[in-house]
């Protein structure tokens, strides 16, 4: 019998069948150098609408190569960060499974 204490032997990666992280580029409180605004828009921000428009959906789809069928979008106040909600945005899903590494790939997509 053996204890093995080597990351080597740990096989980090995880299936998922999100894609792609999509960040909707828009005028912030924070680029007029208001932090404190910058804090509260980040809570109240919610991009759910823009999970149904389908401009949006034909976008992401031409960009991952499938079909827009298969594109689904999920509104996330925590995209960019696990933790905190700095950063939301939407996650693209298919149904195609991909392996993840570290991070999923992100776009940023001015509406």
């Amino acid at each position: 019998m053996e204890i093995i204490h080597s990351r080597d032997n740990y096989d980090s990666k995880r299936r998922t069948l999100a894609q792609l992280i999509v960040f909707i580029k828009e005028e912030r409180p924070i680029d007029k150098g208001d932090i404190l605004g910058d804090f509260v828009w980040r809570r109240k921000v919610n991009y759910s609408s823009l999970a149904k428009n389908q401009e949006l959906k034909n976008l992401i789809a031409q960009y991952l190569q499938v079909s827009v069928e298969e594109v689904k979008l999920k509104f996330s106040r925590n995209a960019g960060c696990s933790m905190c909600p700095c950063s939301p945005g939407l996650f693209a899903y298919t149904n195609k499974p991909r392996y993840m590494y570290d991070r999923l790939p992100s776009i940023s997509v001015k509406v």
